[in-house]
């Protein structure tokens, strides 16, 4: 569903970056920009604008883009610095870009399952970049969720009773072969041996403050958080239960299509999101780019 129409001028650009056409792609989250070839360079009025517009809308949907790894990386720094995920192997010559396929004998899917991206990390990433190569003929969407709609959407005395709470985080539900959700790893040919960060852990607030709008969140990921400080596993999963189903309530999700040459960046401070593994038999290639602060 598509609601309003803005259009923005950027001054001081190429005649063919003149133009920012900036289209609501849902009421709860998410934009397509159009009008804007990111293969050609950015200039800094309009990495402002780029930047307000990921913090306004929470992900940003660019299509039609003929993009190399050395353009996303590029495009990637519009956006703060980048970092390499642990847990995927990189192209050679573009150590920030790693690729994410899934081959028509697959059965697992990278990343399958609700998350925000490296909340086990003491820094976990601060936005994702995701580039379309290949996509199904039909099947591969992504769903994003709206953290701080979900928050605002609580109780007032679920609100007062999370402020205060830290949950742990751990890479070892995903990334160690015994883990409850091994199966999300994606295909070992693609894994580093990255020992260092399979048992990673880090402790984050459940409700956090975003460091540029100010707006509270709901600070989850279904995938990676295994108890709440000061509870055991089994004393905190009635609450995380209860929160996880919160946060996935349709009321707070939009549905991002990909097409091939789709670039889509989203802001983990705010949403979680989840590969839908509805494409059996079928390839799909993807690039992807993690952004820190």
């Amino acid at each position: 569903m598509h609601t309003r129409c803005e259009t923005r001028t950027i001054n001081g650009m190429d005649t063919s970056q003149a133009h920012l056409g900036l289209r609501r792609a849902s009421p709860v989250l998410g934009a397509e920009i159009s009008g804007i070839d990111l293969s050609a360079p950015i200039d800094a009025s309009l990495a402002t604008e780029l930047g307000q517009a990921l913090c306004d809308h929470h992900l940003l949907i660019f299509r039609n883009q003929r993009l190399e790894p050395k353009d996303l990386t590029r495009i990637g720094r519009v956006f703060g610095n980048l970092t390499q995920y642990p847990f995927l192997c990189h192209l050679p010559g573009e150590p920030f870009v790693a690729p994410v396929a899934k081959e028509p004998w697959d059965t697992g899917v990278f990343g399958g399952g609700w998350h925000t991206d490296t909340p086990y990390l003491a820094e976990p990433a601060k936005a994702t970049m995701l580039y379309a190569l290949e996509v199904p003929e039909s099947g591969g969407d992504t769903l994003f969720s709206n953290m701080q709609l979900a928050y605002h959407a609580l109780p007032d005395a679920v609100k007062k009773r999370i402020k205060p709470l830290r949950g742990i985080f751990t890479s070892k539900r995903v990334h160690q072969k015994s883990g409850a959700f091994a199966s999300s790893a994606g295909r070992a040919q693609d894994r580093t041996d990255s020992l260092a960060h399979d048992s990673a852990e880090a402790e984050h607030p459940l409700v956090r403050r975003h460091p540029e709008t100010g707006a509270f969140s709901l600070h989850l990921s279904p995938l990676h958080l295994a108890a709440i400080v000061g509870l055991g596993e089994e004393d905190s999963a009635p609450l995380i239960e209860a929160l996880n189903a919160h946060a996935i309530k349709e009321q707070f999700c939009f549905r991002l299509t990909w097409h091939p040459h789709t670039l889509a960046i989203w802001d983990n401070r705010c949403l979680l999101h989840c590969p839908i593994d509805d494409y059996a038999g079928q390839r799909r290639e993807m690039q992807r780019v993690s952004i820190v602060s």
